[in-house]
């Protein structure tokens, strides 16, 4: 996928969460390219695709997908795009 992206000429690569893997997304850089995540509207593979360092995700919801990442402590929102 990195080659074809190359190919093309992205800077962006959107893939569904079963690509999303820590090496996966730790490749992408390398290359020039910044992994975005879609098919991403349950709370758990939310923190899971953030934890594995993708750049944004696409959600079909972002009042409930923003939710999920306030900070119980003080309520706000922490830095997700």
């Amino acid at each position: 996928m990195f080659d074809r992206c190359n190919e093309l000429g992205c800077k962006l690569m959107v893939v569904p969460i079963f690509f999303v893997t820590t090496t996966f997304v730790n490749s992408a850089p390398k290359r020039g390219i910044d992994v975005w995540c879609d098919d991403s509207n349950n709370g758990r593979d939310l923190k899971y695709v953030t934890n594995c360092g993708v750049k944004g995700v696409i959600a079909d919801y972002p009042e409930k997908t923003m939710i999920e990442f306030k900070d119980p402590d003080t309520g706000s929102q922490t830095s997700v795009r």
